[in-house]
């Protein structure tokens, strides 16, 4: 009997450990973001509105707390800073605007949205898609949406990432599943291997805890019986 509960105790030991590295696993960093190639010009407002769409794939929330559009060298775009939003160009508007296309003050679409404030928090397995507002002064929007390469800086909770904003051509990419052609495909982003040595490394003083609290009841057991 006391072989057989050793045996069931170390059985359940294995299955602690495996779940514990699963569920660090799962709660990674895990995001897929594709954006709206129909960028919206308001000119009168100094937006340039885009819509991002996020997946979340991770186990844990993910919080969004700032966007910023950057040039094609990654750099930040110059240009004076917003009096009335207290921004620089590309930074994301602090206020819930109108998604209206405007050109020279004339109306041409309204899209009966308003742009999303930051932060946004993305709960576990779910997706969110929502307008931005980016400050560009007058026709500078116009300038960035024509320019067919331009990066987007995610900054997250859980990382920062830079992620191509391709404005000027439609981007492929074939389902390794399907063999599919898909349109303008999520790209997906996970923590990388360093950091998640790093979460390994701060959880395991839990796990110790767990091998010793399971050790002690073992023993507990064994001397009943």
């Amino acid at each position: 009997m006391k072989i057989a509960t050793f045996v069931i105790a170390i059985i359940s030991f294995l299955m602690s450990v495996r779940n514990y590295f699963r569920d660090i696993l799962n709660s990674r960093m895990n995001l897929g973001v594709n954006f709206d190639k129909n960028l919206v010009l308001n000119d009168v407002n100094d937006a340039l509105f885009i819509k991002f769409n996020f997946i979340n794939h991770s186990s844990s929330p993910l919080t969004i707390f700032n966007l910023k559009l950057l040039d094609k060298d990654k750099h930040p775009y110059d240009g004076q800073d917003s009096e009335e939003y207290g921004v620089a160009p590309g930074d994301t508007i602090p206020t819930k605007i109108n998604v209206v296309e405007r050109f020279h003050v004339t109306p041409v679409k309204d899209y009966s949205e308003c742009s999303a404030i930051l932060p946004v928090t993305l709960a576990p397995y779910t997706a969110k898609s929502d307008y931005f507002s980016f400050f560009f002064e007058g026709q500078e929007g116009n300038n960035i949406r024509n320019t067919p390469e331009n990066y987007l800086l995610i900054q997250t909770t859980k990382g920062n990432i830079i992620y191509p904003l391709n404005t000027g051509c439609y981007s492929y990419e074939i389902d390794e599943k399907t063999g599919l052609t898909l349109l303008h495909p999520y790209k997906f982003y996970k923590t990388n291997f360093t950091n998640f040595l790093k979460a390994l490394v701060v959880k395991i003083p839990i796990l110790v805890r767990k091998v010793k609290q399971l050790k002690q009841t073992t023993l507990e057991k064994l001397n009943k019986r």
